[in-house]
């Protein structure tokens, strides 16, 4: 392997892979944003980074609308009491709200950004009342649900809480399991998850695998003793059933996204933007579209 590599290169080595939903997601949508938030934004972080880095950082952070409400109910809910999360969610949101159209996350890449805030679609305020209706919708509903009561009910000890992506693996790979919430009694675990919709049976079979992987490997509990339940952000429960759901069919699905995803490596082992395929259709949709080759050709055809 070659010692020299071009700064507009990286070494593959220096990047640990891992697989997750939201990995494979943003491969399906565009391979070379998968670069970007995955590769050339790591490091970003720091405020001393050189600034190309930091803004690629900076374009990593960027939430849909959906996708911030899911994560903001989410940790919320596993971070405290279930009797509180309603009134804790809301004010939390109000103080993050706050410092968006402060800027701060500019500085601070830890505070949380909404894309179509950063990108101007629409103005403030309507996406505000977006926001704050949707969350006051999707709080009673899900408080409602069997699902929250039953766990909030459970002694602490009991309770399952993994606010965070967990680490399992699968052939050597580190794959992440999403938040999981739930109970641990007599010998089976009951989990449970906030989806921002019904999945496929694809999506559902992934799930239900990653469940399963989780319980196994955290839990110690085998797969009949384990069972998975969603609940979407308008209230919905669905049962993940293995009988309906093509278990082996999800574990090859997710072998053969790895390989696609491992497949842009150069053979001296470096890679770079253009290794990665683009996806045109979807720079609209994109939180690169400011930093990525693509876009910027996509716009100079828009624009002559």
């Amino acid at each position: 392997m070659n010692s020299f590599i071009p700064p507009e290169r990286l070494r593959a080595a220096d990047f640990p892979f891992s697989w997750s939903l939201w990995r494979e997601q943003c491969w399906e949508q565009c391979p070379r944003s998968c670069f970007f938030h995955y590769y050339a934004a790591r490091g970003g972080h720091d405020p001393d980074a050189p600034e190309r880095q930091r803004k690629l950082h900076l374009l990593k952070q960027l939430l849909f609308a959906e996708e911030y409400l899911l994560r903001l109910l989410t940790s919320e809910l596993l971070r405290g009491d279930p009797e509180t999360w309603q009134n804790r969610t809301l004010r939390r949101f109000a103080r993050e709200w706050s410092a968006m159209l402060t800027g701060r996350y500019l500085v601070d890449h830890r505070q949380p950004v909404i894309f179509e805030l950063y990108y101007k679609r629409g103005t403030p305020l309507q996406l505000f009342l977006r926001l704050e209706e949707a969350l006051k919708t999707a709080l009673p509903r899900l408080s409602a649900t069997p699902e929250l009561r039953l766990w909030g009910a459970r002694p602490r000890i009991q309770q399952i809480r993994e606010p965070d992506p967990v680490a399992i693996t699968l052939a050597g790979v580190t794959l992440f399991a999403p938040p999981l919430f739930g109970w641990r009694a007599a010998g089976q675990a009951r989990l449970r998850q906030l989806v921002r919709h019904r999945p496929d049976a694809t999506g559902a079979a992934k799930l239900l695998l990653l469940h399963k992987y989780y319980a196994l490997q955290q839990l110690r509990l085998p797969p009949e003793r384990v069972s998975s339940t969603l609940l979407t952000l308008t209230g919905e429960t669905i049962q993940l059933d293995p009988r309906e759901l093509n278990l082996s069919l999800a574990i090859e699905q997710i072998q053969e996204s790895i390989q696609q995803m491992q497949s842009c490596v150069a053979p001296d082992g470096t890679i770079g933007e253009l290794d990665f395929p683009d996806r045109p259709e979807h720079c609209p949709k994109c939180a690169f579209r400011s930093a990525c080759s693509s876009a910027a050709r996509l716009n100079r055809r828009l624009s002559t």
